[in-house]
């Protein structure tokens, strides 16, 4: 199980889920652990492309495509960064 986030740091510092990079069949390594890092990141100002340079992250394609199959994280997505964008 991974440990509860410390919302104190920044997200660059939390811990990262373990993620399933194994080849075969299965509906998605898409967890809510990942996707909460992933949105706090972008809310700190990291892009995509920061995100997913580190090997433990899910690629870059891989968290487009989840925007695209876990509605609730693409439609997250697209809050914060419509927040990040009112902000500027």
């Amino acid at each position: 199980m991974t440990p509860p986030f410390d919302y104190t740091r920044p997200a660059r510092e939390w811990p990262i889920p373990p993620m399933d990079k194994e080849s075969g069949d299965k509906d998605s390594a898409f967890t809510w652990a990942m996707g909460r890092l992933i949105l706090q990141r972008i809310a700190e100002g990291d892009t995509m492309k920061e995100i997913t340079a580190d090997p433990r992250m899910p690629a870059y394609c891989t968290v487009f495509r989840w925007m695209q199959v876990v509605p609730e994280f693409g439609d997250a997505v697209g809050q914060v960064r419509a927040g990040l964008a009112e902000a500027r």
